[in-house]
């Protein structure tokens, strides 16, 4: 079978395959054949000149039949498959990802993931480095989620050196690991979820025949034509900007005042908006700001108002539930083989959550209060709605930490460290329930000031790769919606 293969840059085609050479031969030998490798006049079966890539014949009026010359076409022909690029880029224009695509008209028949467009040799750069400069480069690959890619590298360290935190740097740091899972799952709630439901709501074109003409405008109107009853009286007001906003768009809008509400006290305590460099080997690297814990809790109780709103599209919308609901579905089976975890993977049934079935910080303290969300359908709606009621959740967890920094004595954030700070020789592993799902980091000291070595592991890398299984199956307009879903950033794939 045939490919054919389209730059995604260019548009330029090129044929694939051992085929190619008799299918150009075949063509040049056929007087009705299509330049662009379409159906010729033996009914062979292509892409029309739609560039669809449906069969049978194109628009030159070739029948289905065998030619003159007597050469016979199979009636079940096997339609040919464009082979495409798309990107490098993204969808929520974060980093850039390419996926190689096998299209059957619409339908993706094969997927194929190429990364490392954004690879900067993190963990090679690690090692050239000391304990306190690595937290600069661990914020960087989730922008999304800084705080948290911070916390796994610190208590990688702080595990190999048995350095004890003190209770209100625990306490502390878990407030701020909320807060930042909520800064993370907003960010995807008010951007795909709104853009996602206006497609599902925009009204299909009108049906045009091909052997119709283009309206003339100067022609008069034809006064023997019957009146056209759905159009609208002379005197009815034009629409203009008046008209009740959509309800995706008020979603959309409340989702990023909400993120701003959280994220005023991220900067007030770290003074910064993406990269937090708030974490320190033993500790925090400041004391919590006088009356910072009232204002977390306000921010908290403003966001958890304008969930219902943010929500709706989720939940009530059904231009975006139908165009989620039963697209890229995710079976746990996949999950295991994959390494798919957070959000994406408890959406099918995988009830694993590292703050409660490993507690670390003062997660096991938190047990009532920490809910697992989690789904069985597996679905792109089934991953929107773990994300969306992940954010109550982490919102309560706010709550109860600000309630007991706000009980606790009066006490040092962090335990005092020598100047130069080595670590023991030796290798320890700690992991993180991140907001994009599980990250792991691997140490290895030789007892010096920097680390012999520190793997990564990320959550998007293993929420990328599943997509070679996800994807095929799917059309082409269900990809915002399947790649939306899985919960990626593309610094933190690549690293």
């Amino acid at each position: 079978m045939a490919q054919r293969h389209a730059d995604a840059v260019t548009g330029a085609w090129t044929w694939a395959g051992a085929d190619a050479a008799a299918d150009t031969e075949a063509a040049d030998t056929d007087t009705t054949a299509d330049p662009d490798g379409g159906a010729t006049a033996t009914g062979t079966s292509g892409t029309d000149t739609t560039g669809t890539g449906g069969t049978g014949a194109a628009d030159t009026g070739a029948a289905d039949t065998p030619a003159e010359t007597g050469t016979d076409t199979p009636a079940d022909a096997t339609p040919e498959r464009l082979l495409i690029n798309l990107g490098p880029g993204h969808p929520s224009g974060h980093g850039m990802l390419r996926l190689r695509l096998t299209l059957d008209a619409d339908q993706i028949t094969a997927a194929e993931p190429v990364i490392g467009y954004v690879h900067r040799g993190a963990e090679k750069l690690f090692e050239a480095r000391d304990y306190r400069q690595i937290i600069v480069l661990a914020n960087r690959h989730d922008w999304l989620s800084a705080f948290s890619s911070e916390l796994g590298v610190v208590l990688a360290a702080e595990r190999l050196a048995g350095i004890e935190v003190p209770p209100r740097g625990v306490w502390a740091r878990t407030l701020l690991a909320e807060l930042n899972r909520v800064l993370s799952h907003l960010a995807f709630l008010s951007s795909y979820p709104p853009e996602i439901a206006a497609a599902g709501s925009a009204p299909p074109d009108a049906a045009v025949p091909h052997d119709s003409a283009p309206p003339d405008e100067d022609a008069p109107p034809d006064e023997d034509a019957p009146p056209d009853e759905d159009a609208p009286p002379d005197d009815a007001a034009p629409a203009d900007s008046a008209a009740p906003a959509d309800g995706p768009g008020v979603a959309a809008r409340a989702a990023f005042d909400a993120r701003e509400l959280i994220q005023a006290v991220m900067e007030e305590i770290s003074g910064g908006r993406m990269h937090y460099m708030f974490n320190r080997v033993g500790g925090l690297a400041a004391e919590l700001p006088a009356g910072w814990l009232g204002r977390v809790r306000g921010a908290a109780s403003q966001v958890r108002s304008a969930l219902p709103v943010i929500g709706a599209v989720v939940r009530e919308h059904e231009g975006f539930r139908r165009r989620t609901r039963g697209v890229g579905r995710l079976t746990g089976e996949q999950v295991r083989q994959y390494g798919v975890s957070g959000p994406a993977a408890r959406a099918c049934g995988v009830d694993f959550d590292l703050r409660r079935d490993e507690p670390y910080l003062a997660y096991g303290e938190l047990a009532d209060v920490l809910q697992v969300v989690t789904r069985a359908e597996g679905d792109c709606l089934a991953r929107f709605e773990c994300l969306l009621d992940q954010v109550g959740t982490s919102l309560e967890l706010v709550d109860a930490c600000a309630s007991r920094l706000a009980a606790l004595p009066a006490g040092p954030l962090s335990a005092r460290l020598p100047k130069v700070f080595k670590v023991p020789e030796g290798h320890a592993y700690a992991w993180t329930e991140n907001p994009l799902g599980i990250n792991g980091y691997y140490l290895v000291s030789r007892g010096g000031k920097t680390p012999w070595r520190l793997k990564l592991r990320s959550a998007s890398f293993s929420n990328v790769q599943v997509l070679c299984e996800l994807l095929p199956g799917s059309r082409v307009t269900d990809l915002p919606a399947v790649l939306g879903s899985m919960f990626f950033v593309v610094g933190d794939m690549d690293r």
